[in-house]
Protein backbone atom coordinates (compact mmCIF):
# COMPACT_ATOMS: atom_id res chain seq x y z
CA UNK A 1 0.00 0.00 0.00
CA UNK A 2 1.49 3.36 -0.98
CA UNK A 3 1.68 6.51 1.15
CA UNK A 4 -1.30 8.18 -0.53
CA UNK A 5 -3.60 5.25 0.25
CA UNK A 6 -2.27 5.01 3.82
CA UNK A 7 -2.85 8.74 4.33
CA UNK A 8 -6.42 8.36 3.04
CA UNK A 9 -7.00 5.59 5.61
CA UNK A 10 -5.63 7.78 8.42
CA UNK A 11 -7.92 10.63 7.32
CA UNK A 12 -10.89 8.25 7.43
CA UNK A 13 -9.82 6.88 10.81
CA UNK A 14 -9.53 10.37 12.29
CA UNK A 15 -12.81 11.46 10.60
CA UNK A 16 -11.23 14.48 8.92
CA UNK A 17 -13.44 13.72 5.91
CA UNK A 18 -16.49 14.47 8.10
CA UNK A 19 -15.97 17.94 9.59
CA UNK A 20 -19.32 18.27 11.40
CA UNK A 21 -17.82 17.06 14.70
CA UNK A 22 -15.00 19.57 14.39
CA UNK A 23 -17.47 22.36 13.70
CA UNK A 24 -19.64 21.39 16.68
CA UNK A 25 -16.58 21.62 18.96
CA UNK A 26 -15.12 24.67 17.28
CA UNK A 27 -18.25 26.83 17.57
CA UNK A 28 -18.26 27.15 21.41
CA UNK A 29 -14.45 27.23 21.48
CA UNK A 30 -14.28 30.24 19.18
CA UNK A 31 -17.10 31.93 21.10
CA UNK A 32 -15.10 31.52 24.31
CA UNK A 33 -11.96 32.90 22.64
CA UNK A 34 -13.96 35.82 21.26
CA UNK A 35 -15.64 36.63 24.58
CA UNK A 36 -12.48 36.23 26.67
CA UNK A 37 -10.62 38.66 24.42
CA UNK A 38 -13.48 41.20 24.51
CA UNK A 39 -14.10 40.89 20.79
CA UNK A 40 -10.51 41.25 19.60
CA UNK A 41 -8.75 37.86 19.73
CA UNK A 42 -5.18 37.54 18.58
CA UNK A 43 -4.79 35.52 15.40
CA UNK A 44 -2.20 33.37 17.15
CA UNK A 45 -4.79 32.36 19.78
CA UNK A 46 -7.47 31.68 17.16
CA UNK A 47 -5.09 29.48 15.16
CA UNK A 48 -3.88 27.61 18.26
CA UNK A 49 -7.41 26.89 19.48
CA UNK A 50 -8.65 25.94 16.01
CA UNK A 51 -5.77 23.54 15.40
CA UNK A 52 -6.11 22.16 18.92
CA UNK A 53 -9.80 21.48 18.36
CA UNK A 54 -9.19 19.71 15.05
CA UNK A 55 -6.29 17.63 16.39
CA UNK A 56 -7.94 16.60 19.66
CA UNK A 57 -11.24 15.73 17.96
CA UNK A 58 -9.31 13.58 15.49
CA UNK A 59 -7.31 11.92 18.28
CA UNK A 60 -10.58 11.22 20.10
CA UNK A 61 -12.10 9.60 17.02
CA UNK A 62 -9.08 7.35 16.57
CA UNK A 63 -8.95 6.24 20.21
CA UNK A 64 -12.74 5.70 20.18
CA UNK A 65 -12.40 3.40 17.17
CA UNK A 66 -9.61 1.57 18.99
CA UNK A 67 -11.79 1.13 22.09
CA UNK A 68 -14.80 -0.06 20.06
CA UNK A 69 -12.90 -2.15 17.51
CA UNK A 70 -14.40 -5.49 18.63
CA UNK A 71 -17.96 -4.17 18.76
CA UNK A 72 -17.75 -2.18 15.53
CA UNK A 73 -17.14 -5.37 13.54
CA UNK A 74 -20.73 -6.42 14.27
CA UNK A 75 -22.42 -3.09 13.50
CA UNK A 76 -23.49 -2.47 9.91
CA UNK A 77 -22.64 1.25 9.97
CA UNK A 78 -19.12 0.81 11.41
CA UNK A 79 -17.88 -2.53 10.08
CA UNK A 80 -16.07 -0.94 7.12
CA UNK A 81 -14.01 1.55 9.14
CA UNK A 82 -10.24 1.26 8.58
CA UNK A 83 -9.49 -0.24 11.99
CA UNK A 84 -12.32 -2.77 12.12
CA UNK A 85 -11.77 -3.87 8.51
CA UNK A 86 -8.10 -4.56 9.28
CA UNK A 87 -6.70 -2.00 6.83
CA UNK A 88 -5.06 -0.16 9.75
CA UNK A 89 -3.45 -2.06 12.62
CA UNK A 90 -4.22 -1.37 16.27
CA UNK A 91 -0.63 -0.22 16.78
CA UNK A 92 -0.98 2.29 13.95
CA UNK A 93 -4.21 3.58 15.48
CA UNK A 94 -2.62 4.02 18.91
CA UNK A 95 0.42 5.75 17.41
CA UNK A 96 -1.78 8.06 15.32
CA UNK A 97 -3.90 8.99 18.33
CA UNK A 98 -0.83 9.62 20.47
CA UNK A 99 0.84 11.67 17.75
CA UNK A 100 -2.25 13.86 17.30
CA UNK A 101 -2.55 14.40 21.06
CA UNK A 102 1.14 15.22 21.47
CA UNK A 103 1.09 17.68 18.58
CA UNK A 104 -1.93 19.40 20.10
CA UNK A 105 -0.16 19.55 23.48
CA UNK A 106 2.78 21.36 21.87
CA UNK A 107 0.35 24.02 20.64
CA UNK A 108 0.17 25.46 24.16
CA UNK A 109 3.89 26.21 24.33
CA UNK A 110 3.61 29.65 22.65
CA UNK A 111 0.99 30.70 25.21
CA UNK A 112 1.75 32.72 28.34
CA UNK A 113 3.29 31.46 31.59
CA UNK A 114 -0.04 31.46 33.45
CA UNK A 115 -1.43 28.97 30.94
CA UNK A 116 1.59 26.73 31.31
CA UNK A 117 1.43 26.92 35.11
CA UNK A 118 -2.29 26.08 35.01
CA UNK A 119 -1.62 23.06 32.81
CA UNK A 120 1.05 21.91 35.25
CA UNK A 121 -1.26 22.44 38.21
CA UNK A 122 -4.08 20.45 36.58
CA UNK A 123 -1.50 17.79 35.86
CA UNK A 124 -0.52 17.82 39.53
CA UNK A 125 -4.07 17.31 40.75
CA UNK A 126 -5.41 15.04 38.05
CA UNK A 127 -2.72 12.47 37.33
CA UNK A 128 0.13 10.54 38.85
CA UNK A 129 3.02 12.60 37.42
CA UNK A 130 3.36 14.89 40.46
CA UNK A 131 7.08 14.31 40.88
CA UNK A 132 7.75 14.99 37.23
CA UNK A 133 5.48 18.02 37.03
CA UNK A 134 6.46 19.71 40.29
CA UNK A 135 9.87 18.36 41.12
CA UNK A 136 13.12 19.70 39.84
CA UNK A 137 14.00 16.42 38.22
CA UNK A 138 15.83 15.79 34.99
CA UNK A 139 13.67 13.68 32.69
CA UNK A 140 15.38 12.77 29.40
CA UNK A 141 17.37 16.02 29.28
CA UNK A 142 14.29 18.13 30.02
CA UNK A 143 14.54 20.27 33.17
CA UNK A 144 11.19 21.09 34.77
CA UNK A 145 11.14 24.25 36.89
CA UNK A 146 9.62 24.23 40.36
CA UNK A 147 6.25 25.84 40.87
CA UNK A 148 6.25 28.33 43.70
CA UNK A 149 3.86 28.30 46.67
CA UNK A 150 1.99 31.37 45.42
CA UNK A 151 1.01 29.57 42.22
CA UNK A 152 -0.20 26.55 44.18
CA UNK A 153 -2.20 28.81 46.52
CA UNK A 154 -3.74 30.61 43.54
CA UNK A 155 -4.67 27.34 41.90
CA UNK A 156 -6.23 25.98 45.09
CA UNK A 157 -8.21 29.22 45.44
CA UNK A 158 -9.42 28.79 41.87
CA UNK A 159 -10.46 25.18 42.57
CA UNK A 160 -12.23 26.20 45.78
CA UNK A 161 -14.37 28.70 43.88
CA UNK A 162 -14.89 26.29 41.02
CA UNK A 163 -16.03 23.35 43.14
CA UNK A 164 -17.42 25.15 46.22
CA UNK A 165 -14.97 23.39 48.53
CA UNK A 166 -12.73 26.03 50.10
CA UNK A 167 -9.35 24.97 51.40
CA UNK A 168 -8.80 25.77 55.06
CA UNK A 169 -5.59 27.22 56.39
CA UNK A 170 -2.27 27.88 54.80
CA UNK A 171 -0.64 25.67 52.25
CA UNK A 172 1.78 23.21 53.79
CA UNK A 173 4.25 21.64 51.40
CA UNK A 174 5.33 18.14 52.31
Amino acid sequence: MNIKERLRLYIQLSRLHRPIGILLLLWPTLWAVWISSRGHPSWQIVIIFTLGTVLMRSAGCVINDYADRDIDKHVQRTKDRPLTSGMVSTLEALLLSAALAIISFFLILPLNKLTLKTVRMYGYYLNFFQQWLLGSRKVENFQVEKIDDETIRSFRLYLSHQYKNPYKGELKRQ
